[in-house]
């Protein structure tokens, strides 16, 4: 687990993690801009277990990772069932494999899932 504070934005990226969010582990990371997580499940949290430090940490945007696809032949979850907690609206499908933040462009009132071209 990472924390980077990138002019002004605070990153957090979850790496493996395997344990539940608990209160404790949730206000260490508060706040937190944008949130890298996985949604993989077996080696990592699941798709509902990730759900829960999103609600937890209400960062911005939320870029998931560690998901079964189409070259990945391990025993996880794809990327559509962390997808599915989500409201349309929430989810944001990028033409590309990069975006770029400013500290200026969160609001703190809103949760977006970015979806990169390659996750989809």
């Amino acid at each position: 687990m990472f924390q980077y504070r990138l002019d002004g934005v605070e990153v957090c990226h979850l790496g493996d993690i395997g344990e539940e969010c608990n209160a404790m582990l949730a206000e260490a990371l508060v706040p937190t801009n944008v949130l890298l997580i996985p949604v993989g499940g077996n080696y990592t949290i699941n798709a509902e277990e990730a759900k829960e430090y999103v609600d937890k940490l209400m960062p911005d945007v939320v870029i998931p990772m560690h998901f079964k696809t189409e070259d990945c032949s391990l025993d996880i979850d794809g990327l559509d069932d962390f997808l599915d907690l989500f409201d349309k609206d929430e989810i944001v499908y990028l033409d590309s494999d990069t975006v770029e933040f400013d500290r200026f462009d969160f609001d703190g009132e809103s949760t977006k899932v970015y979806v990169f071209k390659s996750q989809q």
